[in-house]
């Protein structure tokens, strides 16, 4: 019997308190929404080793790993990912020093160890799901909604992905920049693949998860609404008297943008997808990812904890690409002096290595200052279509209710493996 089902994540955050009255300000002029996001899917650095974590539920306590489904075709010699408290599956992306992705490792080539103790790996599979090369037209209907959904599982090669505009770090002259990513993007994804839109600043314009890619496409119109207070490099914004270059107003902005990361993560959590991710195409916050004087928080250390925990990569991807500092802020060259530039430069530098840090801290990769964004756009979606699961019986099993690290190796020189 099919079964309708659905999941809810509702982003649901205060800002500070200069930033709410901002925002309730551009509310009252219907330029904005308020910071709210709520989800639902139909279906429930170079090294050889990766390290990364298991929660083992304590005794008594009921959990249930998901049953992997196997690849049309090839049910006979595909193995099926088994279910228990006392089971751990794991998906690895395994590249070459160009992060090109290595399709022909044999089981026998991997380590997995736990505590220091080799671990028996007791199933094994490969999954690819190439890069789809389909047209895409932004007038295309949408399919009929369809009255129930099914409750098997999804299909292995079924990926889940949040694709994250942050128009609160994103300037109206990146529009076509924007759009042209989101379109590609879209054009990549498998016909199984199961997608949600969200903007960072403006919920109420998102796309919750569909597989219909004539209701994705839409989205892509409605990235010129989202525009027009994003703060630039100088962490700057406009159209209010209330918004000016504050520094308060820079670091609730950062903030906010951190809040609907870190919820959007905590949703993907009870996906039964074996891949998913999360794809935040932004220019970046000037504000560090740790506390000082400007901004006394640390909101995305729990985002990366959060992500790892959850198995939810997270890719940055800067539209702005190979960026001038006169096109990082409004008003152009004719609007900086020789102290402001070298400021910007300074700025930039900090853009660039917030989202690199987003993306190594869990497990993802970092696009900025890319010279040909749409190739950016296709390594992402092929990273995510390229990947080993491996799945094991913890030895010895300790039923204590904690997250547990073990690493997974590969005997093969100049490859790097990323992993929850």
């Amino acid at each position: 019997m099919a079964l309708f089902l659905s999941g809810l994540a509702r982003v649901a955050a205060a800002t500070l308190a200069s930033f709410a009255r901002v925002w309730r300000a551009r509310r009252a002029e219907g330029s904005m929404t308020s910071p709210t996001t709520a989800l639902y899917w139909p279906s429930q650095r170079p090294r050889k080793t990766t390290a990364m974590r298991w929660f083992q539920p304590a005794a008594g306590v009921v959990a249930a790993t998901l049953v992997a489904a196997v690849v049309a075709g090839q049910a006979s010699q595909q193995p099926v990912f088994r279910a228990g408290v006392d089971y751990v599956r794991v998906d690895v992306v395994v590249t070459d020093k160009d992060d090109k992705p290595i399709t022909d490792l044999r089981k026998e080539d991997f380590t997995v160890e736990e505590h220091g103790r080799p671990q028996t790996i007791e199933d094994f599979q490969f999954v690819s799901v190439p890069v789809a090369a389909r047209s895409a037209r932004s007038n295309e209907p949408p399919r009929p909604p369809a009255d129930v959904a099914s409750n098997a599982p999804p299909s292995i090669q079924s990926r889940l992905f949040v694709l994250v505009i942050d128009d609160l770090h994103i300037l109206e002259q990146d529009l076509i920049h924007t759009k042209d990513i989101m379109t590609e993007f879209i054009k990549a994804l498998a016909p199984d693949d199961e997608v949600a839109v969200v903007f960072a600043g403006h919920s109420n314009l998102s796309q919750n998860f569909t597989t219909d890619r004539g209701l994705l496409l839409k989205t892509v119109e409605r990235v010129r609404e989202s525009l027009g207070f994003g703060m630039d490099a100088l962490g700057c914004s406009v159209g209010s008297d209330l918004v000016s270059c504050d520094p308060k107003m820079t670091c609730a902005q950062a903030r906010s943008a951190t809040w609907v990361l870190k919820n959007i993560v905590q949703s993907l959590a009870g996906s039964s997808h074996t891949r998913r991710a999360l794809v935040y195409v932004s220019a970046g916050s000037i504000i560090p990812l740790r506390p000082d004087v400007l901004c006394d928080f640390d909101d995305m250390l729990e985002v990366f904890d959060l992500a790892r925990r959850s198995d939810v990569p997270i890719y940055t991807l800067d539209p702005r690409g190979q960026v001038l500092p006169e096109e990082a802020i409004r008003g152009g060259i004719g609007s900086i002096n020789l102290s402001k530039r070298s400021l910007i430069v300074q700025n930039l530098e900090r853009q660039r290595d917030r989202l690199a840090e987003v993306a190594i801290n869990t497990g993802g990769r970092a696009f900025t200052a890319q010279s040909n964004l749409m190739r950016a756009v296709d390594e992402i979606v092929g990273d995510n279509g390229s990947y080993y699961l491996l799945g094991y019986y913890p030895t010895p099993f300790a039923a204590d209710g904690k997250f547990h690290d073990f690493s997974v190796k590969v005997n093969r020189p100049d490859v790097r493996i990323r992993g929850r």
